[in-house]
């Protein structure tokens, strides 16, 4: 998703394939890092009840909520479950300067991490992983 003002209600991705081993493709190196749902790039989004059930790479790619923001049930993310995936979230961006907030995700079933991020600030607010590994920072 691109541009600001999105809303991502009720949705269900299946295989999401990595295009590196595709049918008879095998790349040794690749940075592509595909998700079933990337919102890191769009503003102002709405993620409310979506699933994200096989994925080869990784279930969300997001920048997070805004920290400081009043409660709001309407914009507020909830009820976004990611399973049978590489890595269940990747954060690399954040949404306001300081502070990125992940809250009420559900992620399990998760090969290599739950939640692999690269940014300093943040808050975990009522998210379950049940992964090998939960949190990664770098």
């Amino acid at each position: 998703m691109w541009e600001n003002n999105n809303e991502i209600i009720h949705n269900l991705v299946t295989l999401v394939v990595f295009p590196g081993t595709y049918q008879d493709r095998y790349e040794s190196e690749s940075l592509m890092w595909n998700a079933g749902i990337e919102v890191e790039t769009a503003g102002k989004v709405v993620l409310i009840n979506n699933t994200v059930a096989g994925s080869e790479r990784v279930a969300f790619k997001i920048k997070g909520e805004k920290c400081f923001e009043a409660p709001n049930p309407l914009t507020d993310w909830y009820g976004n479950v990611g399973h049978s995936t590489l890595h269940g979230i990747h954060m690399f961006k954040i949404s306001e300067p300081g502070c990125a907030k992940i809250s009420k995700f559900l992620i399990y079933k998760c090969w290599d991490y739950g939640v692999y991020q690269q940014v300093w600030q943040f808050i975990f607010e009522l998210i379950h992983v049940l992964s090998y590994l939960f949190i990664v920072i770098y």
